[in-house]
């Protein structure tokens, strides 16, 4: 089957959402706050607790997330304890962060998340939602009905862990299924590459190391070692419309935040190309 080249301009179609979030502290507290991923990441648990039914829908495969969250601050510096080595953050002090998203069901989801007094626990400090300024962005709709799915992908650090050898046998294709094993375990999507450009790390006679794709300037036995792919693949989606929906979702998402793509699809970057 042809897939049926369709052109989609998404960034000129879709622009995120981004949402600034103001909280103010209900009292004092002490709080290691040596970097930000910690209260993010207790914001987060916050938000998915509140809306545990949609976000099961996305946590079924690990790590796909459709929103970010980022750049917490708080509208004053404090000073670090140097007996206990933990921020001692006063009552009545204010802060922000902000949400963004491409997803428009996520976006009705703010609205109500920002809509009600909150109140959320760091540790022993005590946080509490003052208002939203939620920046509307143009979503665009999902599509109801989709059967293949055309994405270019890249992956530069997959093999960092394990590189391999060129001399050795390498097929692309069984690399792209094993990638894609979890939803082919599901029996809901098969993939067909169409172009794939492996790149090296690979080192002349002057010893100086550079990155380069193999082509005929780059020879064989010049290279160390294989360190990625990139290059096109076909997604056959199969399934109902609620499981083409839910992937579609997944690859749009991944395009925009770069979320979930590296460990749930192990593609790192990714960009939609077309659809039918």
């Amino acid at each position: 089957m042809m897939l049926e080249e369709k052109k989609i301009n998404f960034r000129e179609k879709l622009t995120p959402i981004k949402c600034k979030i103001n909280f103010i502290t209900l009292n004092e507290a002490e709080v290691p706050l040596r970097n930000h991923t910690m209260m993010l990441g207790a914001i987060y648990d916050m938000f998915t607790q509140v809306y545990r039914g949609f976000s099961r829908r996305y946590h079924n495969f690990k790590d796909v997330k459709p929103w970010s969250f980022s750049l917490l601050k708080f509208d004053h510096n404090f000073d670090l304890s140097e007996k206990s080595g933990f921020y001692k953050i006063k009552r009545g002090i204010g802060g922000y962060f902000y949400i963004k998203t491409v997803d428009p069901e996520i976006y009705q989801l703010i609205k109500r998340f920002t809509s009600k007094k909150i109140l959320f626990q760091l540790g022993k400090l005590t946080l509490n939602i003052e208002n939203a300024n939620i920046k509307e962005g143009n979503l665009k709709k999902i599509p109801k009905y989709i059967n293949m799915v055309k994405v270019r992908f890249d992956t530069p650090t997959y093999f960092y862990r394990a590189s391999m050898n060129l001399y050795e046998s390498f097929n692309a294709e069984t690399f792209l299924n094993f990638q894609c094993e979890k939803f082919k375990r599901l029996g809901i999507m098969n993939l067909q590459p169409e172009q794939l450009y492996p790149y090296i790390e690979s080192i002349y006679e002057d010893t100086h190391e550079s990155w380069g794709y193999l082509t005929d300037t780059v020879q064989r036995d010049k290279a160390i070692s294989l360190k990625g792919i990139s290059g096109d693949i076909i997604f056959e989606i199969k399934g109902n419309r609620l499981i083409k929906e839910l992937i579609w979702k997944i690859l749009y998402i991944s395009e925009y935040t770069g979320i979930g793509t590296r460990s749930s699809m192990g593609f790192g970057h990714n960009s939609i190309i077309s659809i039918k």
